[in-house]
């Protein structure tokens, strides 16, 4: 088995890790560029990463809502029989789910005490769901363009 068809098989839990991975890295990088002062800011952080994740979620939930109103048009009947097409839900459920999660955490970190951890949690949940929703923009293209043929 290749590494392509292991991350074909498994791309959800790749991309969860990897961003999971990114978010102390990118802690890092902006402990090391702007030091402690950054510390004062985090809860603007909190609340910037709430209010993007809320305005992905409401793209995700807006763009499974044209999909389930075209589904049963005739020209979405070839995308469909796509092998993938069952693909779409996981992907677009995996999703919601982490999205959600972003703004929770987002929105609890907000309020609570500045606290590191949460900071680094909060990144991850965001980088893990910039994948995920790039993920969706690139299934909903390949759905449409079976839908075109």
């Amino acid at each position: 088995m290749t590494i392509r068809d292991r991350y074909n098989r498994n791309c959800l839990r790749f991309e969860l890790v990897f961003g999971l991975v990114s978010g102390p890295i990118v802690w890092v990088i902006f402990r090391t560029v702007f030091g402690t002062e950054m510390l004062v800011q985090v809860p603007t952080l909190y609340l910037t990463l709430a209010q993007i994740e809320t305005t992905l979620l409401g793209f995700i939930l807006t763009t499974l809502g044209v999909v389930f109103t075209q589904l049963n048009q005739p020209r979405f009947a070839t995308a469909r029989t796509h092998p993938s097409f069952n693909e779409l839900w996981r992907i677009f459920v995996s999703t919601i789910k982490i999205l959600g999660t972003g703004v929770i955490i987002a929105l609890i970190s907000s309020v609570s005490p500045s606290s590191e951890i949460m900071a680094v949690l909060s990144l991850s949940i965001a980088a893990a769901a910039l994948l995920r929703v790039a993920r969706c923009v690139w299934v909903l293209e390949a759905v449409i363009k079976a839908s075109l043929e």
